[in-house]
């Protein structure tokens, strides 16, 4: 309560916080810094991203980094995979069958298995399976840009496919 953020568009659409003020009540307390992440316990520390300050978690295998990265590669501004929605993938990697990007294309060894879980079924499984199998078919800039390069997204993908196109 109390606070100001002044927020501009950066690059003409994404929003960038430009500053907080602070008119903090004595009795109201600052929300921390996280320390840990949330997801898998390992320190975190604020680095600079391009003009931004950014909380990072320091563990490269983090749980929580794969999750957002499959999320990213399988969603509308990636292969556009429908049925692997954040929850599903969140199963798909508890259940020890996703641990990188190219382990979603190996999801049909695990077929039999999947079928048996609950709240899926032959159907459920098939259509998924099948949409990942029409995923392998997107243009080059599109998987440029579902891999999730930094600063590479629609338009930069299509750019460097136009320049080193043989």
């Amino acid at each position: 309560p109390g606070q100001r953020v002044y927020i501009y568009k950066a690059n003409q659409i994404i929003p960038q916080v430009a500053y907080v003020q602070i008119n903090k009540p004595d009795n109201i307390p600052l929300i921390p810094i996280p320390e840990v992440c949330p997801y898998c316990g390992s320190p975190t520390e604020i680095r600079k991203d391009y003009d931004s300050e950014v909380l990072y978690c320091t563990n490269s295998a983090c749980s929580g980094k794969l999750i957002n990265r499959l999320d990213h590669f399988c969603g509308k501004k990636g292969l556009d995979i429908k049925g692997l929605s954040k929850k599903t993938l969140e199963k798909l990697i508890d259940w020890g069958w996703i641990n990188t990007l190219e382990d979603i294309f190996k999801l049909q060894e695990h077929r039999n298995e999947w079928i048996e879980k609950e709240g899926f079924g032959i159907a459920s499984v098939d259509k998924r399976l099948t949409a990942i199998e029409e995923g392998k078919n997107c243009t080059a800039s599109k998987f440029i840009a579902a891999i999730g390069i930094p600063q590479i997204g629609k338009v930069a993908s299509e750019d460097l496919i136009k320049v080193y196109q043989r």
